[in-house]
């Protein structure tokens, strides 16, 4: 896989780390195993998935335990949509999509618990356009600023989060997601703003993701990032931080709305 470094450039919108609640990593004797989930739940007509995995001893550095066997459904309210399992450990509906403004509510019966968690899907801003400027070259990569242009929502207190894609691969990688915050620059137009800094090879293309989140949710993946966690959900040892899954669970369930952008690497 062609690799990607996401620098981070400071913003006034970029969401500021606050402080949470003090957090217990001990998590080295399997009888205190929970459940993770990791769930996206969006207005993209597709297969709605959620991830399913377990607390592993992270001292062993060895893949979290998948999952199986679980029942899961989300509802709106007036719909319930049913997810099967796939594969070990990942649930998926048929191709479907979510509305924004409703609400929508996950639950989760596995080894005679049940878990829940409640996410409203927000609007989110579509892009205008994504450009690539040339920058330098180091050790045989091409480092490219890039930046972005789109109207934000008069809606006070907004929240975004960027995933980045290169030749249609996403980065699950939290440490290159990035989320921001709309407090100072509410209504405006992001005229060409300065996202950050990634290096590649010529020839990829980019693609940007820029989904609508919630001020929990971009917490969340702040404090992942500030324990250095890369995919704990479901890739690896996972972190104990705080969610939004209810009965002790671990993890995450969003409803977001989503848009996207995409533009090869120029030559230079």
């Amino acid at each position: 896989m062609k690799t990607l470094k996401y620098i981070f450039i400071c913003l006034v919108i970029l969401s500021a780390y606050s402080c949470q609640e003090e957090i217990d990593l001990n998590l080295k004797d399997e009888k205190f195993s929970r459940l993770v989930v990791d769930g996206f739940f969006s207005d993209e007509f597709q297969k709605q998935t959620i991830y399913l995995s377990k607390t592993t001893n992270y001292s062993k550095n060895e893949p979290a335990p998948k999952v199986s066997g679980a029942i899961v459904s989300v509802s709106d309210g007036i719909n319930t949509f049913n997810f099967s399992e796939t594969e070990p450990g990942i649930y998926q509906t048929d191709s479907i999509a979510g509305e924004v403004g409703k609400t929508y509510n996950l639950s989760i019966n596995y080894d005679g618990k049940t878990y829940n968690a409640e996410s409203k899907m927000n609007p989110v801003t579509k892009i205008d356009s994504i450009r690539l400027v040339y920058l330098f070259t180091a050790e045989g990569k091409d480092h490219y600023e890039w930046r972005m242009s789109a109207q934000d929502s008069s809606l006070a207190g907004q929240y975004y989060l960027s995933i980045p894609y290169i030749d249609d691969i996403k980065f699950n990688n939290f440490l290159f997601w990035a989320t921001y915050s709309d407090d100072y620059i509410n209504g405006t137009y992001l005229n060409d703003m300065s996202m950050g800094v990634i290096e590649f090879e010529n020839g990829n293309i980019f693609k940007l993701k820029w989904y609508a989140i919630d001020k929990k949710y971009s917490n969340y993946i702040l404090q992942l990032q500030a324990n250095g966690m890369q995919n704990p959900l479901f890739g690896g040892p996972p972190a104990n931080v705080i969610g939004n899954i209810s009965n002790g669970a671990l993890g995450y369930f969003i409803a977001t709305s989503v848009t996207e952008a995409s533009t090869m690497v120029p030559a230079h």
